[in-house]
Order: C-alpha cells, then sequence, then structure tokens
C-alpha cells in the first residue's frame, strides 16, 4: 500500500512538474517554413545553368476552387521586374497552392503569365500550451505549370534551405 502512495506522488509530482514546465515567452525556434524559395535560372553561353534575375513584373497567389487571391494580396508587384527569387506562402490549411507569375511586354499593352501549381503534407506538432503548434511542410511537389522546366530542390521546408523550386527560363 505504501507503495503505491509513492507511485502516486511521483506521478502527481510528475504531472505538475510537466504542466507548469511550459514556457511562458515561448522560446522555441522552429527549423520549419511555411512558405517555398523559388529561383530562376538560365543556360550561360558556356552552358552551365546559372541563377538570374526575373523580368516579372507582378507575383501572387490564389486559392484553389474558390477563385479569390491569397488573403495576403501580392507576392511581388512592380514595374522594374527584377528579382532573383520569391518566398512563395503555403496554404498550411489546404494541401494546394497556386501561383501566377505575370510580366508586361511593350508597355502595358501585353501581358504574359506562367502558373505554378504545388500540392505538399502539413504535419503539425504539438508544443507546449504556450507555444502552441508546428508546422512541417513535406512532400513538395509539382502538380500542374506552363514553365518549360520546374524541379524540386528540398521536398521539405525548413531553413536550411537557401532555395526549395528552380525554374528554368
Amino acid at each position: 500500500m505504501q507503495n503505491k502512495s509513492y507511485i502516486s506522488i511521483f506521478l502527481l509530482a510528475f504531472g505538475f512538474l510537466w504542466l507548469f514546465s511550459s514556457c511562458e515567452d515561448c522560446r522555441f525556434e522552429s527549423v520549419n517554413r511555411s512558405y517555398a524559395i523559388v529561383a530562376f535560372e538560365r543556360l550561360n553561353p558556356n552552358g552551365q545553368l546559372v541563377i538570374v534575375d526575373t523580368s516579372f513584373t507582378r507575383v501572387y497567389g490564389f486559392i484553389p476552387d474558390l477563385d479569390e487571391t491569397l488573403p495576403q494580396g501580392d507576392i511581388y508587384n512592380t514595374e522594374s521586374g527584377r528579382n532573383r527569387s520569391f518566398n512563395l506562402p503555403l496554404l498550411t490549411s489546404l494541401d494546394t497552392s497556386v501561383f501566377v507569375f505575370e510580366k508586361l511586354l511593350e508597355g502595358d499593352s501585353i501581358r504574359l503569365r506562367d502558373t505554378l501549381m504545388l500540392s505538399y503534407n502539413v504535419q503539425r506538432y504539438i508544443l507546449t500550451p504556450d507555444c502552441g503548434v508546428d508546422e512541417e511542410i513535406t512532400d513538395l511537389n509539382v502538380i500542374f505549370t506552363t514553365f518549360d522546366s520546374v524541379k524540386i530542390i528540398h521536398p521539405t521546408l525548413n531553413t536550411f534551405n537557401e532555395q526549395d523550386i528552380r525554374i528554368r527560363l
């Protein structure tokens, strides 16, 4: 009987320790990202692939099946159209995101568009009560694109990756 008391006290103490061990000012830093970094490459005169600036003047995402743009609006919008990479925010409440890359030619009269549709899995990990949930995006895959060539470099998104997707222009 006394042995059961010790076990009960131990479990109760351990439970309180676990319950109150959550940090009030959560210092957890996730290595996971909820955006994919896409870079563009082209063959140089020596036949080597090199990362290049793009001429896209607008990049935006939209929600599949709802025909609505992402709540944060344009990812990139400028007249200069010079950027080496874009951070594409993925909708973690869904398993698919769609992005449109636009460029204007001859002033504003001709608008060219390319589309990139990505699928992925979202794994959620419950942390301590103060720290919330960590989301890991894995199995990044291209479902559809109008680009000539798209290559997934890293199918799992994390802060160690400089690029996740390369698009050949």
